[in-house]
């Protein structure tokens, strides 16, 4: 019985770390587009580190640079994809490095799937 409670304690501990980390990089993602959007206009630079990093507000109807701007059904198609198997691999990893890394990485995802979702 005794390892089973063990077994379960690991369990809501990988959870918890997991849950904790995708819901903090979904909300850092959304403060950040709230942020740009009510302090800068479209295509208004602002430099970070003059004359090497810029925040610039821009919007992308497709993949990157815009490249297949009517195909949104398949950016979705392969978010959920990638997202599946994300999951399963956090299920069967004990690495806590690939732990915290897939887990940002799945909270980027579901960023994009939420700011795709509303266009459709």
């Amino acid at each position: 019985m005794m390892n089973y409670l063990l077994l379960l304690k690991k369990y809501i501990i990988k959870y918890s770390i997991i849950a904790s980390i995708v819901v903090v990089c979904e909300l850092l993602d959304q403060i950040t587009k709230i942020v740009a959007e009510s302090n800068l206009k479209e295509y208004q630079s602002v430099p970070v580190i003059k004359g090497f990093f810029d925040f610039t507000l821009c919007y992308n109807t497709g993949g990157a640079w815009s490249i297949m701007s009517n195909a949104t059904w398949l950016f979705i198609v392969v978010s959920i994809l990638a997202l599946g198997f994300m999951i399963y691999t956090l299920i069967k990893s004990k690495d806590l490095l690939y732990i915290i890394s897939a887990s940002v990485f799945c909270g980027g995802l579901i960023g994009n799937l939420v700011e795709i979702l509303p266009i459709l």
